[in-house]
Order: C-alpha cells, then structure tokens, then sequence
C-alpha cells in the first residue's frame, strides 16, 4: 500500500517523501477559477509556473506525480484550458490526471491514450456498474468516497482489475456522500467539524438542531480500523487529502500512516491490537 500525499508548495515535496509518500498530487491555480475542487489559491494549489520544478524534484526521488483536474464540470474556457494544460503537463512529464468530469476524461484518453487517469471520489463509484462504466474513459484507478466501507469496495471490485485508492484524514469515512455534500469544500471551516455553523436556509430552529443531531450520530467511522481492513483487501494506494493543512500536519499525518502501514507489513497484529496500538501512537506525535 502506497500513500499518496497532496501539497500545496514545492518546500514539502521532499519533506513528504522523506517521511514515506510514495505518490504526490497537486493542483494548479488558473485565471479561470477553480478547475480542481479547491479554492483557486495558494492554499491549495502550486503556481503553473511552479509545475516543471514540482515534476523534476518529485522524479529526482523516483516517486510520482499526479495533476488535480477534479471539478466535477467545466465552462467552455475552462474545458480549453484543460486541453492545453494536459498537453503541457504530459510534456513536463506528468504522471497522470486525477479527473471526475467525463468530458474531459474522453478528451484526455483520446487524445492522449497512454496517459494515466485516476477517477476523484467526485465521480463517485458505489458498485461494480459503477465502475465498469467509467473504465471505457481509460480510467486505471478508483479513488473511492469517504463513505464507503471496505466491505463495500471489496464487493464492487471482486472481478475488477482496477487499482484501488482510499482516504485517510480527519474527515475519511464519513457517512455523507462527499462527492454530493458541499461540507468538506472548505475543511477548515466544515460544518462537520463545526456545528455552530450549521444554519437552515429557511431560518428554522427545529431544523438547525434536526440537521446537527444527525450530524453528531456516528459521523466517522474508526480509520484506524479502516486502515486495517483497506490493508488486508490489498488496496493499493491511501490518500492523504487536505491540501489547505499546513506543512506540520501534512508532515505529522504522513510520519504517523507510514508507521502504521510499517506495523501492517512487518508485524503480525490482528485488528484490535492494531487499533489500541495506532491510537498510542497517535497520541504521541
């Protein structure tokens, strides 16, 4: 199982790696608006001009590199630029598109078939339809939504060859479909973390205390325990998101799953074990 590391600044790229990111992803920052399910900043995303730097640092360390293209639908201008973005990105060497739209995922594989796409939780995939539909796009890889159990991927991709990404952050399994909800567009300010925030449009209070009361009923599953099972199931890849976190937490989050994915592959351990010993190690950092 490989960690795929978001970053938001050419300054963590080494520091991800040195501390066990094996795959890296950023977005870009454009005049057209967000093109990459972030908001169209520094925050999140690198300078264009940035890109080549980002590429041949990451390449230098023999790991690689993913560019966010992940809006769920483009303009007309937005849709061009991509055109051209891909093509410049595949020249500076890019690895592959992380992509939800369909449009541009077929423009993507036939104009540049050989290049890597990996489907965003953003075109969410529940089931083996699911993903067999969007295989005919050229796609490789599924990163699945928060909400899905490990069960759950394992059923809709038993026959499937297909590589297998899953999260793991503060706001992984959640128990609403990230890919519709608008909660988690800002983590930082997430009415899933933040229920003073939670306002309903009509001004109702009975409302209000209904939508934070299903908010605050099992809202995350355990991810250690998710981590255990997406481990046993041979899930390829585990994705740090949250490319807004500063480096600290970036780095903090990347030092503590390499440790745990060091127990899963050196060390026999069974579930509960692992879960008690994961969160004395969390405790510590």
């Amino acid at each position: 199982m490989k960690i795929v590391a978001g970053f938001s600044s050419l300054n963590e790229i080494e520091g991800l790696i040195k501390l066990g990111a094996e795959e890296l992803y950023c977005g870009i920052n454009t005049k057209y608006g967000p093109i990459n399910h972030r908001f169209n900043d520094s925050r999140c995303n690198i300078n264009i001009n940035n890109l080549e730097n980002a590429v041949n640092i990451t390449h230098a360390q023999n790991k690689s590199i993913y560019l966010a293209a992940n809006e769920k639908g483009y303009s007309k201008e937005q849709l061009e630029y991509i055109k051209k973005l891909v093509r410049y990105s595949l020249l500076l060497g890019i690895d592959g598109f992380i992509v939800a739209d369909i449009m541009l995922m077929k423009i993507i594989n036939s104009t540049h078939p050989k290049a890597k796409i990996i489907l965003s939780c953003l075109n969410p995939c529940f089931n083996s339809a699911a993903i067999k539909f969007n295989m005919q796009f050229g796609i490789s890889r599924v990163i699945f939504p928060r909400h899905i159990s490990s069960k759950e991927i394992e059923h809709a991709c038993k026959g499937i060859k297909i590589e297998k990404e899953v999260f793991f952050n503060k706001v992984a399994y959640c128990n609403n479909i990230d890919s519709f909800c608008r909660m988690h567009r800002n983590p930082s300010n997430s009415a899933c973390e933040d229920h003073k925030s939670v306002k309903a449009i009509n001004g109702s209070k009975v409302l209000e205390r209904r939508l934070i009361k299903n908010l605050n009923q099992d809202l995350f599953l355990n991810p250690f325990a998710a981590l255990y099972d997406s481990f046993s199931m041979g899930v390829e890849c585990i994705k740090l998101g949250h490319r807004d976190d500063t480096s600290r937490e970036k780095y903090t989050n990347t030092k503590f799953l390499a440790k745990l994915l060091d127990i899963l592959k050196n060390h026999k351990i069974d579930k509960d074990d692992f879960i008690k010993t994961a969160g004395r190690i969390w405790k510590k950092l």
